[in-house]
């Protein structure tokens, strides 16, 4: 019995050392370590789109860039597109960006007049700083807007 707590004990002290030594080198999540062990920030971001919707007389798309920490530059470019039956493919309709300096969001509209048909909004997200980039695509799922 005392054997067995004897070597509980000494597994027990030997996985708690292993364990800080282990923690006591790990880098914060999100953070990326150097050549010279030094962990840095990762810019996290993510970009979302919104299915289009009808605003009286109107379609609307919409897409938002969203990053953890400030970024240097972050922006976003949104296209409006209607499916063309005729030509059988998506075309871009209207298109809307914007872009802003040492901020942690952004938001782009673009909208146009109503016509009965199928939508759906297509976005790239940006954003860098001093260390990193992110660049993303995002595509809505279609939607039928049926115009009064």
């Amino acid at each position: 019995m005392t054997n067995s707590l004897i070597r509980r004990s000494v597994a027990v002290a030997g996985v708690t050392l292993f364990m800080s030594g282990l923690l006591s080198g790990v880098a914060p999540a999100g953070a990326a370590i150097t050549g010279t062990g030094v962990a840095l920030p990762q810019l996290q971001c993510e970009g979302r789109v919104d299915r289009p919707e009808q605003d009286g007389d109107r379609v609307r798309a919409r897409a938002v860039t969203r990053c953890r920490d400030e970024a240097d530059v972050i922006g976003v470019r949104v296209w409006l597109q209607k499916y063309d039956r005729d030509d059988d493919k998506w075309e871009n309709v209207r298109e809307g960006s914007e872009r802003r300096e040492n901020a942690r969001w952004v938001r782009a509209d673009a909208e146009t007049r109503c016509e009965r048909g199928r939508y759906r909004t297509v976005s790239v997200h940006f954003a860098r700083d001093d260390r990193d980039r992110y660049r993303d695509r995002e595509e809505s799922d279609p939607v039928w807007i049926g115009c009064r």
